[in-house]
């Protein structure tokens, strides 16, 4: 039987959630297509994620960045006290996170049912916990089986961190999560299973199982248990 195992961010809990609360906070309220603000929030942090690591880019810097760049091409300009005050509310919010309900689902039958699975995450040490206080993720499963790229220093979609749980884990793995290169590319080329969860309809190609939403995750890890 292949062991799970999935991402974070936007794949167990709905990410968009503290992300619109935050920008109805900042007095951004006449945004037509959040989701489509939200994922290209999301590609520019990645743009830059490897800044952050290697030290060019400081955390602040970035998350200004990651929402200035996106208004910026919507035509609105927002300055750094505006981005500061959303990242503020943003943070608020996610310390406030509740994992989806089918995934809350999923995971009370696997822990139950005495079933190993893992959570892979990419981000900062503290900021990654503190994420991971709030969803309560300690309910259905050990912390040692929740990997973060900031407590080992190699972020997906290097090998290096895959390796992480292969030395835990024996046996078939499987890693399920909605960045096409970081989650779904980064597994294959550690000879990992891999399903992109594409909840967000981002383009992009993958010849794999795709799903596109938090209940077709649900169903399809419980038919492969």
């Amino acid at each position: 039987m292949t062991t799970f195992i999935f991402d974070m961010d936007d794949t167990i809990y709905d990410q968009i959630i503290p992300f619109t609360k935050a920008l109805e906070d900042s007095g951004l309220i006449n945004i037509e297509d959040v989701q489509s603000l939200y994922i290209k929030s999301r590609s520019y942090s990645d743009a830059v994620f490897d800044a952050t690591q290697n030290g060019t880019m400081t955390n602040l810097d970035m998350r200004r960045f990651r929402i200035q760049k996106p208004l910026e091409d919507l035509g609105i300009i927002i300055g750094n006290e505006q981005a500061d005050f959303f990242q503020e509310r943003y943070a608020y919010y996610l310390d406030r996170l509740e994992l989806h309900p089918s995934i809350h689902d999923l995971f009370t039958i696997l822990a139950k049912r005495d079933i190993p699975f893992y959570i892979l995450t990419n981000g900062p040490s503290e900021h990654q916990w503190k994420k991971i206080k709030a969803l309560r993720l300690e309910k259905y499963l050990p912390t040692h089986r929740i990997i973060v790229s900031g407590d080992i220093g190699h972020y997906k979609p290097s090998r290096e961190i895959f390796r992480a749980i292969e030395a835990q884990q024996e046996g078939p793995l499987t890693m399920i999560g909605d960045s096409l290169p970081n989650d779904v590319i980064g597994a294959k080329n550690a000879g990992w299973e891999a399903v992109w969860f594409n909840h967000r309809r981002r383009e992009g190609t993958y010849e794999g199982l795709t799903l596109f939403s938090f209940s077709q995750i649900k169903a399809y890890v419980l038919n492969s248990i």
